[in-house]
């Protein structure tokens, strides 16, 4: 099964890119937490003890742009943190709206027609939900235990063959658990965006999926021709929907696949390159340089401090004593000086 190979490995590819991507982000977040931590505990030493040390009276003014970048990055962290949960929300909050439209309105009991054709398949009834609702409309829905949502006015307008060819195009993507790796996708898009070639990497993932839902319903169908009058019939009913939706509908990516119809030799073709993946790479660039200038800058600047020449009032014996190189062994005095 040519499309389903083809699948199985842009989305190996895209799990591979998102965990590497996410793994890195919370390096970078855990790294600045920690800077920004000791930093706070530099200048709560410093209110604590008023010492006029170089290394820490003046370590603000020595280092505007670190102390800077630190409130900066913490708010950025912050509302980065707030906008990931917000759009967490939005997408399965949508989704479960939009599904709750149609199974606040499903059957007790199946048509006679539906009954028939699940009987035929040999699919298991429970795993199908009928709504009493006039537009043709099937999709699938289901992070855990996918199922599939079919309307009465689909089963309406389809011949007995064309509908088992549908059910089991979304059988497909049941086994596959479909509505779940389309979230996991589109939430990851909307987190980074500004990954060069994002967004043509999921378009190719969703485009092989249909496309791979299409092959198996033909192997067990056994006939093209019913899938592409099942196409044909509900390309002309699309719905307006939300892109947000992790939902996978039997109306997407209806061009790839027509052409397929129509050329059984056709293969989609995506293009990475162009304008938007250069400004994609290069703002990852930017950013990756901004933040390895802010860590080892940082870096230099709590060594500096920690492994300053602070002096302070140790006796009559000496006169003077070098300040312990840990911050932490600073002890509060009024007579601290240089």
């Amino acid at each position: 099964m040519t499309f389903r190979r083809k699948q199985q490995y842009s989305y190996f590819r895209l799990t591979i890119i998102m965990t590497a991507v996410i793994g890195l982000s919370v390096y970078v977040f855990a790294r600045i937490w920690q800077n920004a931590f000791w930093y706070g505990r530099i200048l709560g030493h410093k209110i604590q003890t008023a010492c006029g040390c170089t290394e820490l009276s003046e370590l603000i003014i020595m280092h505007p742009i670190i102390f800077g970048s630190v409130l900066a990055l913490g708010v950025l962290a912050g509302t980065a943190a707030l906008l990931a949960a917000v759009k967490f929300y939005t997408i399965w909050s949508q989704t479960r709206k939009f599904c709750r439209l149609y199974l606040n309105s499903a059957k007790a009991n199946h048509s006679a027609k539906l009954k028939k054709t699940l009987k035929r398949m040999k699919f298991d009834k429970q795993r199908v939900a009928e709504t009493a609702c006039d537009d043709p409309v099937v999709f699938c829905y289901g992070w855990w235990k996918p199922k599939i949502c079919v309307s009465s006015g689909l089963v309406a307008i389809l011949h007995p063959a064309e509908l088992e060819t549908v059910l089991r195009h979304e059988e497909q993507h049941v086994i596959s658990r479909e509505p779940a790796k389309l979230f996991m996708f589109k939430y990851f898009y909307h987190l980074y965006f500004f990954l060069p070639g994002l967004k043509t990497l999921i378009k190719q993932y969703e485009t092989f999926s249909e496309m791979a839902a299409d092959e198996w319903a033909v192997n067990m169908v056994g006939n093209k021709k019913n899938l592409a009058r099942a196409v044909w019939k509900l390309s002309e009913t699309v719905e307006n929907r939300n892109v947000n939706l992790s939902l996978s509908f039997f109306t997407s990516i209806v061009a790839e696949r027509v052409n397929k119809f129509a050329d059984n030799g056709y293969m989609p073709r995506f293009r990475i390159w162009g304008r938007g993946f250069a400004l994609g790479a290069g703002s990852v660039v930017v950013i990756m340089l901004l933040v390895g200038a802010f860590i080892m800058d940082s870096d230099r600047a709590l060594a500096m401090h920690n492994f300053g020449g602070c002096s302070i009032e140790a006796g009559p014996a000496d006169g003077r004593t070098a300040c312990a190189s840990n911050m932490a062994d600073h002890q509060s005095t009024s007579t601290c000086r240089q």
